[in-house]
């Protein structure tokens, strides 16, 4: 009986925190795109320092376009 209300439990917490998630996204949305909360321009360097040419030139003008937090 005791693992039945754990998963009963489970379950319910799991849906609860979807539908704040899902209730929060609209608003979290909004607030990014009206503060321009994204990278302002496309990386240039790779992590080893060198020159990232062809991916600034394959993704400059998609990498500016969506908000991005990490």
């Amino acid at each position: 009986m005791a693992f039945a209300l754990n998963v009963v439990y489970t379950f319910i917490s799991a849906v609860v925190s979807s539908v704040i998630a899902f209730m929060w996204v609209p608003c979290l949305t909004r607030f990014l795109y009206k503060h321009k909360l994204w990278k302002k321009e496309a990386r240039t360097k790779t992590i080893s320092g060198e020159d990232a040419a062809v991916f600034n030139r394959l993704h400059k003008d998609r990498e500016t376009r969506a908000p991005r937090m990490g």
